[in-house]
């Protein structure tokens, strides 16, 4: 699977991602520790990166950024159970009306 989207749940210690391919489908899901997700980014394809805007998320949108990656942040969702993969088709849905990161 070629991924252009990663969807990002940011935490303190284990984050969440969901890849997609081009037409938005779910192939991958991973949960990584802080030092895992800071290298996750650094030998992948540039794609787009959707993270709810929260604390850290221009910290990290910065630092995924500079890798080549496109981060968009997403507006915070008061309903916080699993939305990493919920981020991805609604993207699609709505478009591209997000902030981009940094």
């Amino acid at each position: 699977m070629h991924s252009t989207t990663v969807a990002v749940d940011l935490a303190k210690n284990v984050f969440e991602l969901a890849v997609a391919d081009a037409e938005g489908k779910i192939g991958e899901r991973l949960r990584l520790n802080r030092s895992r997700f800071s290298s996750f980014f650094v030998h992948r394809a540039p794609c787009r990166v959707l993270m709810e805007a929260c604390g850290s998320a221009h910290y990290w949108a910065r630092r995924i950024g500079e890798h080549g990656h496109a981060v968009q942040l997403l507006p915070a969702s008061p309903n916080d159970s699993n939305e990493t993969p919920v981020a991805i088709p609604a993207w699609w849905r709505d478009g591209q009306r997000f902030r981009a990161g940094g």
